[in-house]
């Protein structure tokens, strides 16, 4: 190698090179090197490298292993942390090559150092990131989902798995599989609404509906998302969402539906059911010309039992009482307690 040219073509670059002799001193650095590490080339001529730009205190093994290393086949490659003239540890990715005779033996090394501490601060800054965001979807328990449209490939976080009762592992599975676990009362609002995200005509995804878990049930799901990626034909590429475990809130919902249509004692449907369904018998009766029967039950002398057996005794009389009625009906007949003193049916 003609090492003069060589160092001629290395004044130009902003990349910071040294020029070492077989036993590490420096005998060449460009005007890039030596800004970096604020010396002067003659400062810096004829020192050894480890001894005038040490290695960080956690790369101190380094040294060894790229002196060891490196051959004319094998040069080494990897992040060190270098300490400069001022004090300042410097974070640079480390590029070393042997440099050979025409015997082929190591006469010397070129080294070259790219500061990173840009790149590796902003590397901190998205791990913080994803950590703050890790911490915000645990606590309000959000799973991530991200989908490749055209690839039919959707990628999802270990909360997805653990609610829906599998091992907590990230996930890789097609889209179309995923929309066919959804319950079949509640798939085609589910597509209908996913097409129209994808095609523009809605921002924003936003459902709830159940999907099949690992138990074989059914959990119920709150999904957003939307589109953040398209073609220039408008074709949609990637969405992005969230996925929410929202079980226990539909049951207490249900809980608060089945309160207000049912007695609680009985189970049976209360007043309120019983005039919405009479309304529709009666409105389906005149529309079709047929008649509707009517019974009230009332159910006599039930004070003394309360007065002689206590009210335990008489809750579980009309319990069963409700039992035996809805043993007898059949699929069209209706039957629920109005309530009361007298407990009329």
């Amino acid at each position: 190698m003609n090492v003069p040219n060589f160092q001629q073509a290395l004044q130009q670059t902003s990349q910071a090179f040294a020029i070492l002799d077989a036993q590490g001193r420096i005998s060449y650095a460009n005007p890039a090197f030596c800004s970096l590490f604020c010396y002067s080339l003659q400062e810096l001529e004829g020192q050894s490298i480890s001894m005038i730009i040490p290695l960080g205190a956690c790369d101190c093994t380094c040294q060894k292993g790229i002196a060891k290393d490196v051959t004319p086949m094998r040069p080494f490659q990897g992040e060190v942390r270098r300490l400069a003239r001022d004090g300042r540890s410097i974070t640079t990715m480390l590029h070393c090559s042997a440099l050979c005779n025409a015997a082929g033996d190591t006469e010397g090394y070129v080294l070259s150092y790219t500061d990173i501490a840009d790149r590796k601060a902003t590397e901190l800054a998205l791990q913080q990131a994803n950590a703050q965001l890790s911490l915000a979807l645990d606590a309000s328990q959000l799973s991530l989902w991200d989908m490749d449209i055209l690839q039919d490939s959707a990628s999802l976080d270990a909360r997805w798995a653990d609610m829906l009762g599998y091992p907590a592992i990230a996930q890789q599975c097609r889209a179309t599989s995923m929309l066919a676990a959804v319950h079949p009362d509640d798939h085609q609002r589910v597509f209908q609404s996913s097409m129209a995200v994808l095609s523009g005509k809605q921002p924003h995804f936003q459902e709830e509906f159940r999907y099949r878990n690992a138990g074989g049930g059914w959990t119920w799901i709150r999904c957003t998302g939307k589109v953040v990626a398209r073609n220039p034909q408008g074709m949609a590429l990637r969405a992005i969402g969230t996925n929410q475990d929202i079980t226990a809130r539909k049951n207490s919902e249900a809980l608060i539906v089945n309160a207000a249509h049912h007695d609680w004692l009985t189970g049976l449907p209360n007043r309120f059911s019983l005039t919405s369904h009479l309304a529709e018998a009666l409105h389906r009766a005149q529309r079709q010309e047929r008649l509707v029967a009517v019974c009230m039950i009332d159910l006599d002398d039930f004070k003394p039992v309360n007065d002689t057996w206590g009210h335990e005794a008489g809750d579980q009389l009309l319990k069963e009482l409700a039992q035996r009625l809805q043993r007898l009906l059949r699929k069209t007949d209706f039957v629920a307690r109005l309530g009361g003193m007298n407990s009329w049916w």
